[in-house]
């Protein structure tokens, strides 16, 4: 049950539905309590249907807007619910979001009529300009990096008279990351930070997903993507790369592609990809945030090929290079099937890239690298840099390209921003509060909130 709020000296309360601690699905509220309030993000991953309306009736409130901060499904896999429910809401996202919201929406089982339906009730929010989205509240967006489309909201409430007519000077400002990284990628830019004084932002709702994870501090996106396109490049044979569509895809096509410039053959990307690599280039004519480089590898994605599965097998037995779908090569997807023809060829390279679960076809190909590995650096004295090259099976490439903020990020946009209060959400509790200590032990001195999700905060 969502705890009450007394009126706040800013008028003002921010509440986590869900999505504050775990890896549960973002469903935030943010208003003036008085039962309509500008909803940030609203997601649902697997579980009952119907769940963010129940919990939004359990708060005494209702949506006076829909901000959604880019289309993976823990952000936006219960707008479908929400529109239902509440059919006069506006939905803002920008403009990239809403040319792939139908493909996510599809992606989750959602018949394509209803899909661009959905589509066509939301209100696009421009890069870096403020506009109104419910009375009294504007919203700008700023670009998170992440992946395409993906926004930060700016947010600020106007102040109001003693009349409770709205006036012109803001009374808060809260900025609302979604999932955001600071460095570019190789297609997607990174995140952009309000210009502010201290003190000028009331409240930062950050993510902390990788707030504990310090091998990828020392990670370096561009030198990382260096490592993998030489381990690439140095041999032959088939390569198959398994990405989630709406992830990691995108930036994977363009290294392969890269890779493979005069390479014959070269690289065939899985068909169901193309309507998100494709609104990509469209995208890279727009104002959107690109990462440095960007334009000048645009053509690549024109020249990109499309294969189905079975002519994706053909081509990697031919020894090219194949993206397939399935980020942890599950078996009910085209990396997964493809997997079993490479697993045991030595001459083969299967990327892996990011988090891969240790019970994944992934995971189990990890494993069994370092393994691998140990085994012939114990023998050998001297390790196998990149992967395995016995005989007993395909070399694995584990690629760490990351798509959230790092640990160091998290604590520079804090000290940069240095607002009054902040949020953290969307990691364990363990996770949050080691960012909060070290938030601290950086000399931010504000409120720093690791609070339950339906846990009211006052601004």
């Amino acid at each position: 049950m969502v705890q009450d709020s007394s009126i706040t000296p800013k008028g003002l309360r921010f509440i986590s539905l869900m999505g504050a601690g775990g890896r549960e699905p973002n469903l935030h509220l943010v208003g003036r309590g008085e039962g309509r309030g500008l909803l940030l993000d609203c997601g649902r991953v697997g579980g009952a249907a119907g769940e963010a309306a129940r919990l939004l009736d359990s708060a005494g409130e209702e949506p006076g807007a829909v901000w959604v901060s880019h289309v993976h499904a823990d952000h936006m896999g219960a707008l479908s619910e929400v529109v239902a429910r509440w059919p006069r809401v506006d939905v803002w996202m920008t403009r990239q979001s809403r040319e792939l919201l139908p493909f996510a929406l599809m992606s989750q089982g959602m018949a394509r009529e209803r899909a661009e339906a959905i589509a066509l009730k939301v209100k696009i929010a421009p890069w870096r300009v403020a506009v109104e989205v419910m009375p009294g509240v504007r919203l700008t967006a700023l670009g998170a990096g992440h992946m395409p489309g993906a926004a930060m909201a700016l947010v600020a409430f106007e102040g109001r008279g003693e009349d409770g007519v709205s006036g012109e000077e803001d009374v808060a400002r809260v900025l609302y990351t979604g999932d955001f990284c600071a460095h570019d990628q190789m297609w997607v830019g990174g995140a952009e930070l309000p210009r502010m004084g201290a003190g000028a932002l009331d409240l930062l709702v950050m993510e902390a997903t990788l707030a504990t994870e310090a091998k990828l501090d020392r990670v370096e996106y561009e030198e990382e993507v260096l490592r993998i396109k030489a381990l690439l490049s140095e041999r032959g044979g088939a390569v198959l790369a398994g990405a989630s569509a709406l992830g990691e895809g995108g930036e994977l096509a363009l290294m392969l592609a890269e890779v493979c410039r005069g390479r014959t053959p070269g690289l065939m990307v899985d068909a169901y990809m193309r309507p998100v690599l494709e609104a990509m280039r469209r995208a890279g004519e727009g104002d959107g945030p690109l990462a440095a480089g960007a334009s000048e590898r645009a053509a690549l994605l024109d020249g990109l090929r499309y294969g189905s599965r079975r002519e994706l097998r053909a081509h990697l037995e031919a020894g090219g290079v194949a993206l397939a779908v399935g980020d942890q090569f599950q078996k009910n997807t085209t990396a997964g099937a493809l997997l079993a023809r490479l697993r045991d060829d030595p001459t083969a390279t299967l990327l892996v890239t990011n988090r891969a679960h240790p019970s994944s076809p992934a995971g189990k190909l990890l494993a069994r690298a370092r393994q691998k590995s140990a085994e012939s650096s114990a023998s050998s004295g001297a390790s196998t840099k990149g992967g395995t090259l016995e005989k007993g099976g395909a070399r694995v490439v584990h690629a760490l390209l990351p798509t959230h903020a790092l640990r160091w990020q998290l604590l520079a946009v804090a000290g940069q921003l240095n607002p009054a209060q902040i949020a953290l959400v969307h990691a364990r509790d363990g996770a949050r509060f080691s960012l909060k200590r070290a938030l601290q032990k950086a000399g931010f001195e504000g409120e720093i909130h690791v609070a339950k999700s339906g846990e009211c905060l006052p601004l």
